[in-house]
């Protein structure tokens, strides 16, 4: 009976189209946040890994330390992602 009048097309563009650039300022925050929470962790890396306690025994460097962790991770986006952002830093 009275049904409420069918949204105009423009209108449901308009509506997509705000929540898709909504949904991406999210996605760039967040993104943002993760990328310096990596960097982060590869900058205090030595403090993660005594690398004097294993100096006698072994000639690991910090990056070698960190490829066979992320190796043992079985996660190949996580590395993927965080040899990008070693890349960057170099």
């Amino acid at each position: 009976m009275n049904e409420p009048p069918e949204k105009d097309a423009l209108i449901i563009e308009f509506e997509k189209e705000r929540s898709i650039r909504r949904t991406m300022r999210v996605l760039k925050a967040k993104r943002s946040q993760i990328r310096e929470d990596l960097i982060q962790l590869i900058t205090h890396l030595s403090m993660l890994i005594p690398l004097k306690k294993f100096a006698s025994t072994t000639k690991a460097s910090d990056v070698d330390i960190l490829m066979e962790a992320l190796q043992r991770l079985d996660d190949d986006v996580f590395t993927q992602l965080l040899l990008q952002v070693l890349q960057e830093l170099k």
